[in-house]
C-alpha cells in the first residue's frame, strides 16, 4: 500500500546524539500524550488526539521511537498550520472583521513540541543555566515570587528607603544583564544541549500556513 522510495534517506548521517544526550523516555512520552485534551481540533494531518492516545496505548514504543528520531536528526516535519475562521458571537457574518482566525497545528507536531519544551526546560533547570532572577515562564514562580525575593533582600540589607531604591535599581540591572535571548543562546551552545538548538532552529524556520477556500 505504501511502496518504499527508490533511494531512502540515510537518517543516521544526520544524528547528533552523544552519550550525554538523553532521549525522550517512555514515561515522559506517555505523560505528555495522556495530558493533551482529546477535544482539540487536529491540523492538516487530520489525526485526532484520541487516535494518538489509543495508538500509544496499543503500541507505546511506536511514537516514542518516532519522536526520538525527530530529536536525533534535528528535524520536525510538522510546520504547516491550517488557518480557519470562526464567527464571533453576535457579529455580522458579512463583515470580515466578524471572524477570528486561528491556526490549527498538526496533532503529532504539538505532541513533539510539548516534549521538547518539557525536556529542554528540565535540562536548563538541571544545569542551572537559567538566571535566578527570572521568575516568568518558570514553574512555581511568578510576579509574586519576584516581589517577595526583592523585598526580602531589601529587608536584610536595610530598613531605609534609600536602600530600597538602591536594590530596585540593582535588580533592574541584573535583569538587563541576563536577557532571555543571551542566556538561551549561551546555554544552547553547551555540548549537552546542542541537539535542542538544532531541532528548535529547524522548528522555527520555513513555517507555512494554508487557508482553504470554497474555490479550492
Amino acid at each position: 500500500m505504501f511502496p518504499a522510495p527508490d533511494s531512502p534517506t540515510n537518517y543516521s548521517q544526520f544524528s547528533n546524539n552523544t552519550k550525554d544526550d538523553p532521549p525522550f523516555s517512555g514515561p515522559e512520552v506517555s505523560y505528555v500524550i495522556k495530558n493533551i485534551p482529546s477535544g482539540k481540533a487536529p491540523g492538516l494531518d487530520g489525526i485526532d488526539y484520541l487516535v494518538i492516545k489509543i495508538l500509544h496505548g496499543k503500541h507505546p514504543f511506536l511514537l516514542s521511537n518516532f519522536f526520538n528520531k525527530c530529536l536525533n536528526i534535528g528535524h520536525s516535519p510538522f510546520k504547516t498550520g491550517n488557518i480557519v475562521f470562526f464567527l464571533k458571537q453576535g457579529k455580522d457574518p458579512t463583515l470580515p472583521s466578524s471572524f477570528r482566525p486561528i491556526s490549527l497545528l498538526p496533532s503529532l507536531g504539538k505532541v513533539l513540541e510539548r516534549l521538547l519544551t518539557r525536556s529542554l526546560t528540565f535540562q536548563l533547570e538541571k544545569e542551572n543555566y537559567i538566571s535566578q532572577n527570572q521568575h516568568g515562564f518558570r514553574a512555581g514562580r511568578s510576579v509574586d515570587t519576584a516581589l517577595k525575593n526583592l523585598l526580602g533582600k531589601n529587608r536584610r540589607r536595610s530598613k531605609k528607603i534609600e536602600a530600597f531604591d538602591y536594590s530596585i535599581n540593582r535588580y533592574k540591572g541584573s535583569l538587563r544583564q541576563s536577557s532571555p535571548s543571551s542566556d538561551c543562546q549561551g546555554s544552547l551552545r553547551q555540548p549537552l544541549l546542542r541537539k535542542y538548538r538544532k531541532i528548535f532552529t529547524d522548528l522555527l524556520q520555513h513555517r507555512k500556513v494554508s487557508i482553504f477556500t470554497p474555490q479550492g
